[in-house]
């Protein structure tokens, strides 16, 4: 068997060499982590600032429109209600899901229009049993 012959202030300059350069790779790994830290704060901030946008635009208050007495008493589909209201189904569904809603909760709140259970079509709420819908 063979001996190796090796200085020990050969491995004294290897074993400092090695200890600097991890002491380099942690700091550079400590600044990494501090960057993207602040990098996914300032992405939440974006995000939060953004959606507080969006739900802030998003409208609340009952909107007014007309209807025929016989609209009234057949009802309305949700097509026909978001279109007497000047909307899109696909974007009450998209602001209804922002406020944590259902889509016909939303409609009831912005129209005061409600839809009986198993039913297809929308009604005021004063053509509607209160205790039975929603």
């Amino acid at each position: 068997m063979k001996k190796l012959k090796v200085k020990t202030t050969d491995i004294d300059s290897l074993e400092a060499t090695v200890a600097e350069e991890y002491s380099e790779t942690q700091a550079e790994i400590n600044e990494l982590k501090e960057q993207i830290d602040e990098l996914r704060q300032a992405l939440i901030n974006a995000g939060l600032f953004s959606l507080r946008e969006k739900v802030e635009d998003i409208p609340k208050e009952k909107i007014k429109f007309s209807t025929s007495q016989y609209e009234a008493s057949e009802g309305l589909t949700k097509e026909e209600l978001c279109k007497k209201i000047n909307l899109n189904s696909s974007k009450i569904n998209q602001w209804a899901a922002l406020l944590n809603l259902s889509p016909e909760e939303y409609l009831y709140q912005l129209t005061g229009w409600k839809k009986p259970p198993k039913e297809r079509r929308y009604f005021p709420e004063s053509d509607t049993d209160k205790s039975s819908y929603l």
